[in-house]
């Protein structure tokens, strides 16, 4: 996957692609960096680098990319960021659930 699949959605989002070429290839970037990021440490965060310098517009001298593939790596970023703080956040919730039914138990046991 390192020495395949990395090397040709780089080229694919660096260059001026096709729109359901383009497509494709953010869709299996967000599943990687989703599914493989810890696996694939050094591809996420060039894939993350990659991502940033889309959405923040930056381009080489005389370079114009289209707009839509500025709202496309936004996406991908809003997926990341959206996946992470719901992981976060249902890991909160567990673990606050479980510290108040320990709580709760303790109580009863000091109480009984």
């Amino acid at each position: 996957m390192q020495h395949h699949l990395s090397p040709l959605l780089l080229k694919t989002l660096s260059e001026r692609s096709a729109f359901p070429l383009t497509l494709r290839g953010t869709r299996v970037v967000f599943l990687l960096l989703k599914q493989f990021s810890a696996e694939l440490a050094t591809e996420a965060e060039v894939f993350l680098t990659l991502l940033i310098k889309l959405v923040s517009g930056e381009t080489e001298v005389g370079e114009s990319r289209p707009s839509w593939m500025r709202v496309l790596a936004m996406e991908i970023m809003r997926g990341c960021v959206s996946f992470s703080l719901v992981s976060s956040a249902g890991l909160i919730s567990d673990h606050t659930t479980r510290a108040t039914r320990s709580q709760a138990l303790r109580r009863r046991r000091v109480h009984a």
